[in-house]
């Protein structure tokens, strides 16, 4: 299903990836129990203490109902269940949806999945008539099976995960009635419910080009100096993709990093199982191994090589741990942190010698050498390209409280995030962090920086160079607009093939509130307007193709794509009395959604706002249970074993 979506994406654009691709989320789906900082209160919510270990629960219900290796494309449907993204907002809603009595039954989770999934279904009819006339059967029937591949999906997140995928679909759906009730107290008229429709509902389906700046490169010279000088200045302090187009300069918060594997796989096949201790195995375990010995062997031999695997990352990751904490005791604390000189790399333990010490342990247990590959990245890594680093960049790993990924640990570097910093400072070794199959990493960050600025042009200059290029290339296109619309109105598309060779037409979408392009930059208020207010002055009794073309074809300068789009339309959907009568429930609660949500009526629902409300304040850690920093335990490696086993990191 996931290969007919991307085949048709084209024409199934509301529903996007999370339509039908919700039954293969399962196989990294999170079932990690505690990790660690010991249980102290973290916060005060009406004056009574809120624990560690309820943070730490809220977060595994979050991530489990919220995450897509959990019920997140299932749950997407729900605008005010998806965007809770801290653990501390879903505590404060679920607390708040027991005061209130909102606490759902089973019935009640049952109804509120059927929910999601018929919604996933009906965004999908919407859409399906854009299919080829061939090809609409066949995404009917595909359509017709989500609510039975939810249910498959959700019996066996209940197996890989028994108690707290339901917990978490038990909380998603208190806090859905929470809000609902909030939101089913306001009122909406139905002409105003009609307007919100008409603006969600009605769209324009069109043929799309989009002549991108980039493809006129090759005709724009380098500027000069001055000018390379006068842009830099321009966009030096904005990020990149928040300013005009997507100019921006500014250097995200950044780390340089070395790292540590131990990988789980290569363990494995150097486990020796003794035919002995297999048969041991099934002899007293027959209870789990019902069937002949024979039959039950591979099982057996799994289960034992999944331990035997398991003791000896635990045994490389103690050796490294008492590697990072003796290399740690050579600097003075100061207070939860240490006290780094700046020449600290002259005098610490290499961290390959870190890995030969954790190699010989395995070679001692297993008989046989592994050794742990070792990398260092000396170019600055902001998050994102932590993101796609191999192995570590999918891992996750304990911060304070919650278990976050691994590419979120950097405002959490002292460095960077100052006294609010929860965990790692430059120079000392860190870890465990670990990935869905099992791989430990451990890590020392070499150098970090802050947000900023490029100290010069010099920094950035082929960025810099490139993009004035692109926005003199875009005021050529904005220049030759109206001509380059004329041409599409006497000859079609076909006209621009000789100049632009990727300039060919794409089925597109476009409503006054989404446009839905397969270049998501022209989704812009000014592509939507100039399209619908040429909608609207068509007649709706007539078919479009009647219309003159010079009625049809619009073309926009879309700035913040650095393109001009040019759009052929070839059908209208409007919001008609008769869908109007049958969806008129539907119609006045997406509408009192609208007012509340978006229109300036106050939502008290959110994380700000619930603070407020429930006198929510962080507490300060005395110095006694200040475990979070790497000064509280001598080494920057996270709660000891006691707290945080490997086995619930590792995701085993």
């Amino acid at each position: 299903m996931q290969k007919f979506l991307r085949k048709y994406q084209k024409y199934i654009l509301a529903v996007g990836g999370s339509l039908l691709m919700i039954a293969f989320l399962l196989p990294s789906a999170i079932t990690r129990g505690g990790f660690g900082g010991g249980d102290r209160a973290v916060a005060r919510m009406d004056g009574r203490k809120v624990m560690a270990s309820e943070l730490l629960e809220a977060e595994r219900e979050r991530h489990a109902a919220l995450a897509p290796d959990g019920f997140g494309a299932l749950l997407s449907v729900f605008p005010q269940i998806a965007r809770i993204e801290k653990p501390e907002h879903w505590y404060m809603l679920t607390e708040l949806a027991k005061r209130t009595g909102f606490v759902a039954t089973a019935a009640q989770v049952d109804a509120f999945v059927n929910m999601a999934a018929q919604e996933h279904m009906q965004a999908g009819f919407r859409q399906i008539e854009r299919l080829p006339q061939d090809r609409i059967q066949e995404a009917i029937n595909q359509l017709q099976q989500i609510p039975t591949q939810v249910q498959q999906m959700r019996s066996m997140m209940s197996g890989k995960a028994p108690g707290l995928s339901e917990k978490s679909l038990a909380g998603a759906a208190s806090i859905f009635q929470l809000t609902e009730a909030y939101l089913g107290a306001t009122r909406a008229s139905e002409q105003r419910a009609l307007r919100v429709a008409s603006r969600q509902q009605d769209r324009a389906d069109v043929d799309l080009v989009a002549i991108r700046a980039d493809s006129l490169l090759d005709k724009v010279p380098e500027p000069d100096e001055a000018a390379l000088l006068a842009h830099f200045e321009q966009y030096k302090a904005r990020a990149r993709g928040q300013g005009e187009a997507d100019f921006g300069y500014l250097q995200p918060a950044s780390i340089k990093i070395e790292t540590i594997s131990l990988p789980a796989a290569a363990v494995a096949a150097a486990v020796k199982l003794d035919p002995v201790e297999v048969r041991k195995r099934w002899q007293s375990a027959r209870d789990r191994f019902p069937g002949e010995f024979a039959d039950e062997r591979a099982k057996v031999e799994s289960e034992l090589r999944s331990e035997a695997t398991q003791a000896a990352l635990r045994e490389a990751e103690q050796i490294i741990r008492g590697e990072a904490a003796q290399d740690a005791k050579r600097y003075a604390d100061d207070g939860r942190w240490k006290r780094i000189p700046e020449n600290w790399s002259e005098s610490a333990r290499p961290l390959q010698d870190v890995a030969n010490a954790a190699a010989e342990r395995l070679a001692q247990r297993l008989g046989q050498r592994i050794e742990p590959p070792v990398s260092r990245r000396d170019d600055w890594a902001s998050a994102n390209d932590l993101a796609i680093m191999p192995g570590i960049g999918a891992s996750r790993i304990a911060v304070g409280a919650r278990l976050a990924a691994f590419p979120q640990i950097i405002p959490d570097v002292r460095e960077i995030g100052g006294r609010e910093a929860r965990g790692f400072q430059v120079g000392l070794i860190n870890g465990p962090a670990a990935d869905g199959q099992g791989n430990l990493y451990f890590f020392r960050i070499t150098a970090a920086r802050v947000e900023g600025p490029p100290s010069s042009l010099d920094a950035v200059r082929p960025a810099v160079a490139r993009d004035l290029r692109r926005l003199r290339a875009f005021e050529m296109l904005e220049a030759r607009r109206d001509e380059l619309a004329a041409s599409v109105r006497e000859k079609g598309f076909a006209a621009l093939a000789a100049e632009f060779p990727g300039a060919v037409p794409v089925a597109a979408s476009v409503s006054r509130e989404r446009a839905f392009v397969a270049y998501q930059p022209l989704d812009t208020p000014a592509l939507r307007d100039a399209v619908m207010a040429a909608a609207d002055a068509l007649d709706p009794t007539r078919p479009v193709a009647d219309a003159p073309m010079d009625r049809r074809i619009v073309a926009v300068s879309v700035r913040p794509a650095l393109a001009l789009a040019i759009a052929q339309i070839n059908g209208l959907d409007l919001l008609s009395r008769e869908k109007a009568r049958e969806s008129m429930a539907s119609m006045l609660m997406r509408a009192r959604a609208s007012d509340v949500m978006s229109e300036g009526i106050e939502d008290p629902f959110t994380f700000e706002r619930l603070k407020e409300r429930l006198g929510w304040k962080d507490v300060g850690k005395p110095r006694d249970e200040q475990a979070d920093g790497p000064g509280a335990t001598g080494a920057a490696i996270g709660p000891p074993p006691a707290q945080a086993p490997s086995k619930p990191l590792s995701g085993t």
